[in-house]
């Protein structure tokens, strides 16, 4: 038997699964357990975003695989990078401590 804990808005969810389940199973018993059914969340386990088609044991790395737990860290959304639009290029040198143009 294995686990998979889900950290979502800082509440730890513990998920008990076979090493055979698919992500997408795992993280539907996830969401059923804290009764949310929206579609923005995102699953990030390793680093990367997590595969919902592979099983625990093709997501899962080797330390993770032996003692059969996984953490999952669970975003609402995604976030896009954000847009500098609101910078505008100076023509003039502009102090970094002050925000003041420089005079030589």
């Amino acid at each position: 038997m294995a686990q998979v804990d889900f950290n979502y808005e800082s509440k730890k969810t513990t998920i008990q699964c076979n090493p055979d389940d698919t992500m997408k199973s795992i993280i539907h018993k996830f969401l059923s357990k804290i009764e949310n059914t929206s579609k923005e969340l995102f699953f990030l386990y390793d680093g990367e975003l997590l595969e919902p088609k592979k099983t625990f044991n093709e997501v899962a790395n080797n330390l993770d695989k032996s003692i059969n737990k996984m953490n999952v860290i669970v975003n609402n959304e995604l976030q896009e990078e954000k847009n500098d639009s609101y910078l505008q290029k100076s023509k003039y040198i502009i102090c970094p401590e002050c925000n003041e143009n420089i005079f030589f």
